[in-house]
């Protein structure tokens, strides 16, 4: 143990004896110079005419480049307008992320809530909380919904509509139901293949 310890600190004290050393005005010519340019795009993104705004964030959003697709995505995700914030989240999509699901299953009471959402691909905590991570797919235009990356033709994973979104997860383990939250994710229930009750989910959107 004590030579763990004893290695722990002298790669910590090798690895700050390597780093740079920023002095104070460093640091701050470096938060001036990261707000000076996102400023620019913030401006463009809390523009008050919700069409302008909207074409901001999907012209972002086409440049494939990740930050500004999360800058793009965040501001359209706190839209006050539901109109800015539905094609935000469509678009988001469009552009094929990795997103994490969140339930709940402390109160489940079937032993087949945890072989379901282990099968669905998911992480059980031994408190009954689940995880599991999905890339999003291609949007089909018939079935009118996302399907999973690597999955069947006939897997629909996300569907978005003016209610809200509506996840299945891969076999039909689970289904979720919720609406995209003040914070940015999508908020509801997930009901649990041969589970009674519906468990408290949520979707991370953005990394």
């Amino acid at each position: 143990m004590l030579r763990t310890v004893a290695f722990l600190l002298l790669m910590a004290s090798t690895n700050l004896a390597s780093a740079q050393v920023l002095t104070p005005d460093e640091i701050l010519a470096m938060v001036n110079k990261k707000v000076e340019n996102s400023g620019p795009y913030a401006e463009l993104l809390n523009d008050p005419d919700p069409a302008r705004q909207l074409a901001a964030i999907e012209i972002m959003m086409g440049t494939k480049d990740s930050s500004l697709v999360a800058m793009a995505a965040r501001a359209g995700f706190l839209s006050t307008d539901p109109d800015v914030r539905q094609k935000t989240l469509e678009g988001y999509l469009a552009t094929g992320p990795s997103i994490s699901i969140i339930v709940d299953g402390s109160a489940a009471e079937s032993s087949w809530y945890e072989s379901s959402m282990k099968e669905a691909g998911a992480a059980v905590s031994p408190e009954g909380v689940a995880g599991v991570t999905y890339a999003v797919g291609d949007y089909d235009t018939e079935k009118k919904c996302y399907l999973f990356v690597g999955g069947s033709a006939n897997d629909c994973f996300l569907k978005v509509s003016n209610a809200g979104v509506e996840a299945t997860a891969p076999g039909g383990y689970f289904k979720l139901q919720g609406s995209l939250s003040e914070a940015g994710m999508i908020e509801g229930f997930a009901s649990v293949y041969n589970t009674a009750g519906g468990f408290p989910s949520t979707i991370q959107l953005l990394p």
